[in-house]
């Protein structure tokens, strides 16, 4: 099964309260980050260029391929990366660099107490037999409309209470929340035929409230999560249709 399942990005951010003190240390955060290149899980050159928005409040660090970016800004930290791309970065080595650059990035202001969410995004193209869009009709949505299926798009949010909210007063309104995406694709939208692709994301979100601690926040626990959970229920709920 895994196989067909292909991850294309994978994508993590810490998200905490809009602090804009963040926004007069973007060049110290640029100093901090770009030494990292070459080192332990960080590649040469991951961190070449660097571009400033226009509205001054985020800075973004990437590579001349555009197969990874940083951005931090007042808002947060958000690690890309193109899992595709030659060399192949491990999905551990990603969330080091993450954890290591979040560390360092976010204690640098009052950013540091006030998290108010992790999040871990997956991205999968998987190529199914036959019209992927068929499949999704068929099988996951059991509906027969009276015609052929040539496109869709499903989103689905589900919110669970956090197993800390169940045993921590203290946490007792944290949330985990999954955002799963799944759409078909063509394998070349100018020519005709039906879609071959299937498209599936998995947002997997931990909301903290009231806001953490950045000593509080374990990112490669909530990592480990995520992927327990695609392949649990995710990767199943697709493979039992599939095999229908």
């Amino acid at each position: 099964m895994d196989d067909t399942w292909k991850l294309e990005r994978l994508i993590f951010g810490l998200r905490h309260v809009r602090t804009f003190a963040v926004s007069g240390k973007l060049g110290e955060i640029v100093d901090l980050v770009i030494p990292l290149q070459g080192f332990g899980h960080f590649p040469s050159d991951c961190f070449s260029k660097v571009l400033r928005n226009v509205d001054a409040l985020t800075i973004e660090m990437k590579d001349e391929e555009d197969t990874m970016s940083l951005k931090c800004g007042v808002d947060g930290v958000i690690l890309e990366c193109d899992m595709q791309a030659e060399p192949l970065i491990p999905q551990d080595a990603v969330c080091g660099m993450f954890d290591e650059v979040a560390q360092k990035v976010v204690s640098m202001t009052e950013a540091k107490s006030k998290i108010n969410r992790l999040g871990v995004v997956f991205k999968y193209t998987i190529s199914p037999f036959g019209n992927s869009a068929q499949e999704l009709f068929t099988n996951l949505l059991k509906m027969d409309l009276k015609g052929t299926p040539d496109n869709i798009h499903i989103r689905m949010a589900l919110k669970n209470p956090a197993k800390d909210a169940l045993y921590h007063p203290d946490k007792k309104a944290d949330y985990q929340n999954a955002i799963i995406e799944v759409s078909s694709e063509r394998e070349d939208d100018k020519k005709a035929g039906f879609p071959t692709k299937m498209h599936v994301s998995v947002d997997y979100q931990m909301y903290y409230e009231p806001t953490r601690t950045l000593g509080d926040i374990d990112i490669r626990a909530h990592f480990n999560s995520a992927g327990s959970y695609i392949e649990s229920s995710v990767k199943m709920s697709v493979l039992n249709f599939q095999l229908k």
